[in-house]
């Protein structure tokens, strides 16, 4: 029920522009009606950005189960996969998607939101695998570098059109980022 919501609200979104698709419109063309509407989504703009909830929790997994004599940088490379699998699956879609958070500053700002939610979730699970204390600096830093990364790969990507694999992408930006250090 969920894909297909989105798949609809974003065939709106794309014709009608995020901010001048109302509720009422998405309720009508989902066949839903407003309190319906409410109990699968907080707000209009968590159709959109609904499929990014999961990539940090899935991301902070995949860190810490990598191997602990990997580097930290080579580590957060890997825990990218689970939103490069999902790509690569919906690479229409996700274009799409990321099409619209870059068009409209309400969307921007809950995608920098959630992506601020992966950050601190990454500087944690970094400051237990170095055996620092969860506020240091350095914890903090990589992590938010790593989300830097993200979003500077996911920007290239969707500029390209996609027409370069993400996980290529991720790869080029984190061998600049270790040769940065």
């Amino acid at each position: 029920m969920l894909e297909e919501a989105t798949d609809i609200a974003i065939r709106l979104f794309l014709e009608q522009g995020f901010e001048e698709t109302t509720v009422d419109d998405l309720c009508a063309a989902m066949g839903l009606s407003r309190r319906s509407f409410f109990r699968y989504f907080k707000a209009k703009e968590d159709v959109v950005l609904l499929f990014i909830r999961d990539f940090g929790v899935q991301g902070c997994r995949i860190f810490t189960a990598r191997p602990a004599d990997e580097g930290l940088l080579p580590a957060l490379r890997h825990s990218m996969d689970p939103f490069i699998e999902y790509v690569n699956a919906e690479p229409a879609r996700t274009l799409a998607l990321m099409r619209l958070i870059q068009g409209s500053p309400i969307l921007r700002a809950g995608h920098l939101d959630r992506l601020d939610r992966w950050r601190a979730g990454l500087a944690a699970v970094i400051a237990e695998r170095q055996g620092l204390p969860a506020a240091d600096l350095s914890c903090g830093t990589i992590a938010a570098a790593s989300m830097g990364v993200f979003n500077a790969v996911v920007q290239e990507w969707t500029n390209r059109e996609g027409a370069v694999p993400l996980a290529d992408l991720f790869d080029q930006a984190f061998d600049i980022l270790a040769t940065m250090a």
